[in-house]
């Protein structure tokens, strides 16, 4: 890095693709801008900006330490109706150029507009639904090649409970909940069995019904359940 007359330090500027939007806001220095608007990879222009040289004892705080920056370079920024004079900080490491505390202090950027969501991107989402819709739609999933079976322990004899009372103000929906399972394939209704189970009707926050049952009183405590040992967390990471 050869030094001019006046003591300053050149320092060749690589381009980098996206360091497109830190140029948009880069306004007096134009073969600064030129170069950080090159998008192509291979190309190996370069300019030579003069910069200001830092204290030895100089740093930047980063996420993963410390930083130690060759100097800095005085540009004009300008972002809508917002003009200031600010430093651009350079360092030796390849590093991805990010708009700092110190830019975010003095520049107010339209944040709102930044973060709103395109139209582009809503059409993705409605393709990737209409791609799927099988999976999104209000159906119950089916889970296909495969088959589950519960194995009873030995000599297990059925139980049957009865009919537990169900308060007054949810018989009405306890009633369509199970209407609308037997509708949708996911309950059947037989004329009798040996197994029965006292039903619980859980209120959703919406005030619909999530019709479930107490098995612990009926059949989980007489299934066959072989044991399985699981690895703590604290040894998978040892």
């Amino acid at each position: 890095m050869p030094e001019d007359a006046q003591g300053k330090k050149n320092f060749f500027l690589f381009n980098r693709n996206h360091e497109q939007q830190i140029a948009e806001l880069l306004r007096q220095n134009q073969e600064l801008i030129r170069a950080l608007q090159i998008r192509d990879h291979s190309s190996s222009h370069k300019v030579t900006v003069q910069f200001e040289n830092f204290d030895e004892e100089t740093c930047v705080r980063t996420t993963w330490g410390s930083l130690i920056p060759l100097g800095y370079v005085t540009v004009g920024v300008q972002y809508k109706n917002q003009e200031v004079n600010w430093n651009l900080y350079i360092v030796k490491e390849n590093l991805d150029t990010i708009l700092g505390r110190e830019w975010l202090y003095k520049i107010h950027l339209d944040w709102p507009a930044i973060k709103a969501i395109r139209a582009k991107t809503k059409q993705n989402l409605n393709n990737l639904l209409r791609e799927y819709k099988d999976i999104f739609d209000d159906k119950l999933g089916e889970i296909s090649n495969y088959e589950a079976k519960l194995k009873l322990r030995p000599g297990v004899k059925p139980i049957f409970c009865r009919v537990r009372t169900v308060p007054f103000a949810l018989k009405g929906r306890v009633e369509n909940e199970i209407d609308r399972l037997e509708r949708e394939g996911i309950i059947e209704k037989v004329e009798s069995s040996e197994w029965a189970t006292p039903v619980v009707p859980v209120v959703k926050t919406d005030g619909s019904i999530r019709l479930c049952a107490d098995y612990s009183v009926t059949l989980n405590p007489k299934i066959n359940c072989p044991s399985a040992s699981f690895t703590k967390i604290g040894r998978n990471f040892c």
